[in-house]
């Protein structure tokens, strides 16, 4: 498989299910921000490898893992809380969004092309 190239306006987004943004653990890492009550994780090419793993593994649960690269950045404020339209904004530029299948077995990947 020929992985594409990563464009530096390119985004990660990781949804956390189970906790609330209002929960201090949640705040403690420095790419995720809150929409409401959600917890979500932001990700960049500029992240790190170490940054990317430890953030795969926090927000994944056995019957929900889903990410998505986006094209269009969001705007991520100093404190932390963004807009659901900026989400809904960034939403719309998915280019891959990834779920995890059969019990964290697997996953499946949808690329939009």
């Amino acid at each position: 498989m020929r992985i594409p190239r990563v464009h530096p306006a390119e985004i990660f987004l990781c949804d956390d299910f189970n906790p609330r943004w209002s929960e201090e653990l949640e705040r403690s890492s420095a790419g995720a921000f809150g929409v409401g009550e959600e917890t979500y994780h932001l990700l960049t090419a500029r992240s790190g490898f170490e940054v990317v793993v430890d953030t795969l593994r926090f927000p994944d649960t056995v019957w929900h893992g889903v990410a998505a690269v986006c094209g269009q950045p969001i705007d991520f404020p100093p404190d932390r809380n963004v807009d659901p339209d900026a989400l809904a904004d960034c939403a719309r530029s998915v280019m891959l969004l990834t779920c995890t299948a059969y019990d964290r077995e697997s996953f499946v990947g949808w690329r939009l092309t």
